[in-house]
């Protein structure tokens, strides 16, 4: 009989403000105590998130670039000698299964990928390389976690990966605290609609095509950008030649929730996703989504929830068009109901991880 807790270790590149990583400390936060002893590996320790760490220890390994950690990282894993490895991350995944060999032999690899490989491979600084590791390396993981149907078709058809590795697992959101710290909206002042964005200022998040999409607007609209990234002095620059005053960029904005509440859309304009998690709190806060059609798995959690909650453009034109018939909400006094499908909610979603977890390494 079992009487040791399962030892779990986590790595994360940073503490940046990404979904990715608010998945994995989400996961972490709320993993039973009673089952799971919690150690979590930052390959750079800086970034706004480093405060939501719930773990029983955590080590920075105070590296800049992924190479030269690989080795430290061995080190660390052996003097760890975890039940468990979870990742979160394509590169760190590839890094991890190449470093397997060196891994103590009876360390489970649960991986999971943040970006839909059809889209997200034609934009990688790599692409042969993610194609090749995903084809030859991902098969040797123990489990591969999926965050959408769609992505799990694509491992199991075009890359060959059992279909015993892979499994689905739903984003976990915390829509109990969203809610509680939403309160009140906040509203950009003014009349007309008022729309937002969140995300990495990157090209992946296509703000770009956005901006473009919203100089067509009438000039009462807003649009609000939450993020910061490399794009952000191009896309001011943008804003200014499209004489957009009606644009603002407000930069990284840890809980960001009670914007989003106060928003007549949250628009997601991305060129490739997985599974938007700043998407998903919007419509936690009751905040309809209008999206493209490359955001990643998002287009299924569309049937999960009521009717135009979700719009899915699959033309800049159609996702202008649906910006246009935006309509705007009459009051902000109190958030509207959840539109979150209760497979994201935060401790459903963990209990599923749990599950996967327990399932390598039962706990008895």
């Amino acid at each position: 009989m079992r009487i040791l807790l399962i030892r779990l270790l986590t790595i994360l590149p940073s503490f940046s403000g990404g979904g990715a990583e608010r998945v994995a400390l989400n996961i972490l936060s709320q993993l039973d105590k009673h089952k799971f002893d919690k150690t979590l590996i930052a390959i750079s320790g800086e970034g706004p998130l480093k405060t939501l760490q719930s773990v029983d220890r955590y080590i920075d390994l105070k590296k800049i670039q992924l190479r030269s950690a690989i080795l430290p990282l061995v080190r660390v894993i052996w003097d760890c000698h975890p039940d468990i490895v979870f990742s979160t991350f394509g590169h760190v995944n590839l890094a991890l299964l190449m470093a397997r060999p060196l891994l103590p032999p009876s360390t489970k690899l649960i991986l999971r990928e943040a970006n839909l490989p059809s889209l997200s491979l034609q934009k990688s600084r790599y692409p042969k390389l993610f194609s090749w590791g995903y084809k030859y390396l991902y098969c040797h993981a123990d489990l591969l976690l999926c965050s959408s149907e769609r992505m799990k078709a694509e491992f199991s058809h075009d890359f060959k990966i059992s279909d015993d590795k892979l499994s689905v697992t739903p984003n976990p959101v915390d829509v109990e605290k969203i809610r509680a710290t939403a309160m009140p909206p906040i509203r950009y002042p003014g009349g007309g609609r008022r729309f937002i964005a969140a995300g990495r200022l990157v090209q992946q998040k296509g703000f770009d095509d956005l901006l473009t999409m919203f100089a067509n607007l009438p000039p009462q609209d807003h649009l609000t950008i939450l993020g910061v990234g490399p794009e952000e002095k191009f896309l001011r620059q943008k804003a200014h030649s499209l004489k957009l005053p009606n644009v603002s960029f407000e930069g990284f904005i840890s809980e960001p929730w009670s914007r989003y509440a106060g928003a007549d859309a949250f628009v997601l304009s991305s060129r490739w996703e997985g599974m938007p998690n700043a998407a998903l709190e919007a419509l936690a806060v009751g905040t309809p989504v209008i999206a493209t059609a490359e955001s990643g798995g998002f287009s299924e959690v569309q049937s999960k929830t009521v009717p135009a909650a979700i719009r899915i453009a699959g033309t800049k034109d159609e996702f202008q068009k649906y910006m246009f018939e935006t309509d705007v909400r009459s009051s902000f006094t109190s958030l509207e109901p959840c539109l979150l499908p209760p497979q994201f909610w935060l401790r459903r979603a963990v209990s599923t991880f749990e599950t996967y977890l327990t399932s390598l390494v039962p706990y008895t």
